[in-house]
This record gives structure tokens, sequence and C-alpha cells, in this order.
């Protein structure tokens, strides 16, 4: 009798697919970009403004797509002055024509408006479109047929006190310093941030920055948080002693050139004036 051990069955286990890809890590996504590229747009273009070849078209049209925004085919008007004055061209003269540009509500140029403005800028005379004289500088109002004046030396001066006393500002240093040759100045202050630092440094502890709405690089400020923003400046800079008559938080975040630089002036006063002290100069006796 044969004896031996018991053969034990063997399962069968399926091969693994030696022909599935490997798995290869997600790639970070793109950043936002604009997705206006149709070549029937660019002729719709070209026939609007025939001035413009069919290659400076797409050349308008690929500038126009190279701009990083988060809201593709829209983008902020600071970043489509940032990316002019990189090419060349006057960040005031830009600045002006894009006043005359047909920009919607919202405030973001569109493609149609930056062939637009690019159209402007070549044809006008590059004659600066800020008459200035006797260091004194005339801007648009609210409408065609308003202007007003503002005072260069105040303006270049004031633009260097708040270079230096918030460019190390933890929320907003990045942004200085301002160039005190140029009206960049009120495009900065359109979200309202610099005014509220600017308060809190005349009258410290005036803003509690908690409340304050900080855009971040994936998150930019929105018409309705620039909005709140301003209505603390407002707000804060009457409480402070400003007068705030005629001031808006529209006006702040149009960029109104003669109201924002008055309400700049009223503030750095205060901060000024609250260092005329007796305890800090006991020099002031004599003047008694």
């Amino acid at each position: 009798m044969l004896t031996g051990t018991r053969s034990t069955p063997v399962k069968w286990r399926p091969r693994s697919n030696q022909f599935s890809p490997p798995s290869s890590p997600s790639s970070p996504p793109l950043p936002p970009r604009n997705t206006v590229s149709s070549p029937m747009q660019a002729l719709r273009l070209q026939k609007k403004h025939p001035e413009v070849t069919q290659d400076e078209m797409f050349d308008l049209i690929n500038r126009f797509n190279a701009i990083h925004t988060d809201t593709p085919g829209r983008i902020d008007k600071s970043s489509v002055l940032q990316a002019l004055q990189q090419s060349g061209e006057s960040y005031d003269q830009a600045r002006e024509t894009l006043k005359h540009v047909s920009v919607d509500a919202s405030g973001k140029v569109e493609l149609e408006d930056w062939v637009e403005l690019n159209v402007k800028l070549r044809t006008q005379s590059k004659v600066s479109v800020l008459p200035t004289r006797a260091g004194k500088v005339t801007v648009q109002g609210s409408n065609a047929n308003v202007s007003h004046t503002i005072n260069e030396d105040e303006r270049t001066e004031f633009t260097n006190h708040i270079n230096g006393v918030i460019e190390n500002d933890p929320d907003i240093g990045s942004r200085f310093p301002i160039p005190t040759t140029t009206m960049q100045i009120f495009d900065e202050c359109r979200d309202g941030l610099i005014l509220c630092k600017l308060i809190n440094d005349s009258v410290p502890d005036t803003i509690d920055t908690r409340v304050l709405n900080i855009p971040t690089a994936r998150k930019p400020l929105n018409a309705f948080k620039m909005t709140e923003n301003n209505n603390i400046v407002i707000t804060s800079a009457k409480a402070i002693g400003c007068s705030v008559v005629n001031i808006g938080p529209s006006d702040i975040a149009e960029g109104r050139e003669h109201l924002i630089l008055g309400l700049i002036w009223q503030i750095i006063r205060r901060g000024l004036l609250a260092q005329v002290d007796i305890k800090l100069h006991p020099e002031l006796y004599r003047l008694c």
C-alpha cells in the first residue's frame, strides 16, 4: 500500500495586468487663463477697428490671453495697467485713456475693451493727457463736462509719507514703494486698505484690522468686499475728526483723485497735530 502526502489543490489567481499604465501623480492645476482665441472674433474686431491689421489683432489677443486673471475673459483694471506699463506705455496715459473706454459696471476689462484701449493709445497724441500748469494737474470728474485740479507737489509728498509709514505693513507691504511721479497712489487706494492703515498710523487702534477684507494671491477682493472696506474708511475718518461730506465708498473705489487726495491730507494732518503736545515738546511753553 502506497503512502504519501496529499497534494493541496492550488487556487488559480489572475495575473495583474502588466499593460496597465503606471499611476502618475496629479499635476498641479494650471493658472487661470483667458479663453478668447476665436478667429471669427478676431475678424469681427478687425472689422470694427479697420486700422488694425490681422497680425496686429492676433497679437493683441495673445497679449490679452497672457495676462493672469481669476475670471477668464475679464481682467482687473490694475492688471491691465501693469501689462501696458510693462510694454512701454505711460501709466498715467493708459490710466486716463482707460477712463474713456466703455467698461461695464463690474469694472473688468474684456477683450473688446482691451482692443479699444490699445487702439486709442496708438492713435492719440503722445502729449500728456493730464494737462499740467504751474504744478497743478487737471483730472476728469464724474463726467466729461466736469474737471478738477489737484496739486502735483501734494500728491508727491503724500505718496512719500504713505511709503514711509506703511511700507513694512504685513498685509499690504508688498505694494510699496508706490511711484511718486504717477497717479498710481489713487488706484492703490481703491480697495480702502491703504487708507485704513493710514488712519491707524495717525490715530492708533482706530480700526480693528481683523474686520478688514484682505486680498490673497488666489482670491482678490471683489466689488462688495472693497465697498465694505471703504465704508470702514469713511466711518473711521469721520470718527477721528475728518470731514467726509460728499465722499462715498464708490468715490474711493473709482479712484476719484481730488476726493482721495483731500481725505489723505486730512488723515495725515490729524496724525501730525496729535504730536503737537506740550508733554512731547516742552519748548511749546514759550509760545504762551
